[in-house]
């Protein structure tokens, strides 16, 4: 086997380091030899019949477009593309496991990939991912450089009680929802019951059917260097979509945005750009700290929505544009510049991150269980 790399898994997230450590497995169409497959699926097979979850597996996937080529991750595994010239996994036909492109119940790292067609019948929900998530303990969903664009749902998560960290990185969401449904239930990407969620430096635009273009249910939220068009063409998608808000936090929690560019246009039918805390408050500790927001609309509306009560909430040089209203009901202040603001109201920061070890040896015990559960409830 060749083993010349190593998966350092931490809270922070899942990355390449360089030292010894990881099985490659390379996938190549016209390939042959050891550790050599014709398909992304029969290589995620072969890793996964590896009952040592102590091994790690990278599969590194050579340019190309690998249609209805599906991955079911039940074990901690690292899928790259190779080759600079991009890798497309493309579903023309209705998800066969009703689920996702890349369905995965273990830790799992997303590079370089572009991830398009997921679709399911409405009778079957019309949620179909182009990377279903469904790790139900600790674990980390890591998505890095890659190109989500043109699914029923972006990136779904299922709910891991509040575990799991899932980091987005470097990404694009474009052209995701379902129109014909066009009910708002379709997110480009939703995260439900994390611990963390961090999405930096990535494009939210052209979401269809009402749905929010970032939805998180986590107990700690960060946006950081992001870029999102509700109803507004924008951000590289040619058409404006008609998503109905930018950046839902329902159950409120502890939210930081820094350096992020919200633009609304007349397609959007909800005229409430964020909020924060619509769904009630979920969690023990409940605050928010936005610094260097901008909120642009051409059409009116609401900049923030703040359910938030009398909990902690700050603005510190953040600006709205084209507005009617820049908060309802108004609940956040203007800050100081020095994370305290008028009356305190610091927006607090994300969990504090545990070491990697710690983590490494609760995914052991976890994919353990996960290792014999083939199928998972939809």
């Amino acid at each position: 086997m060749n083993r010349t790399k190593a998966l350092a898994i931490g809270l922070s997230g899942v990355v390449l380091s360089s030292s010894v450590g990881a099985t490659i497995l390379t996938v190549d169409p016209n390939g042959i030899g050891t550790n050599v497959f014709q398909t992304i699926s029969a290589a995620v097979n072969f890793a996964n019949l590896d009952i040592n979850l102590a091994d790690v597996y990278d599969i590194q996937i050579k340019a190309g477009t690998y249609i209805n080529d599906y991955a079911n991750v039940i074990r901690p595994m690292i899928l790259e593309a190779i080759g600079g010239s991009g890798v497309t996994m493309q579903s023309t036909q209705e998800l066969p496991n009703q689920k996702g492109i890349i369905l995965t119940t273990a830790s799992l790292l997303v590079k370089g990939l572009t991830i398009t067609g997921a679709f399911i019948s409405d009778n079957l929900g019309g949620n179909g991912a182009g990377i279903r998530d469904q790790i139900t303990g600790a674990g980390t969903l890591h998505v890095e450089n890659s190109i989500i664009e043109n699914n029923q749902m972006g990136i779904l998560t299922g709910g891991s009680g509040n575990q799991e960290h899932v980091i987005i990185k470097n990404s694009k969401f474009m052209h995701n929802g379902n129109l014909p449904k066009n009910n708002g239930q379709e997110h480009a990407l939703y995260v439900n019951n994390a611990a963390t969620a961090l999405v930096d430096n990535s494009i939210f635009c052209g979401q269809e059917g009402q749905g929010h273009n970032i939805k998180l249910r986590s107990v700690s939220s960060t946006i950081t260097n992001t870029q999102s068009y509700e109803g507004i063409v924008g951000g590289g998608c040619s058409s404006a979509g008609n998503a109905s808000r930018g950046v839902d936090i329902p159950d409120g929690g502890v939210l930081v945005m820094d350096n992020v560019d919200l633009f609304q246009g007349a397609a959007s039918p909800n005229r409430s750009m964020m909020d924060f805390g619509a769904e009630g408050l979920k969690y023990a500790v409940n605050s928010a700290a936005l610094t260097d927001v901008d909120f642009v609309s051409d059409s009116g509306g609401t900049g923030i929505q703040w359910f938030g009560g009398s909990n902690p909430c700050t603005l510190t040089n953040v600006t709205f544009t084209g507005l009617t209203t820049q908060q309802n009901p108004t609940g956040c202040v203007v800050g100081d510049g020095s994370g305290g603001g008028d009356g305190g109201g610091g927006g607090g920061t994300p969990i504090p991150e545990p070491g990697s070890m710690t983590l490494l040896l609760s995914l052991i015990g976890v994919m353990g269980y996960f290792y014999n559960k083939q199928t998972v409830s939809k």
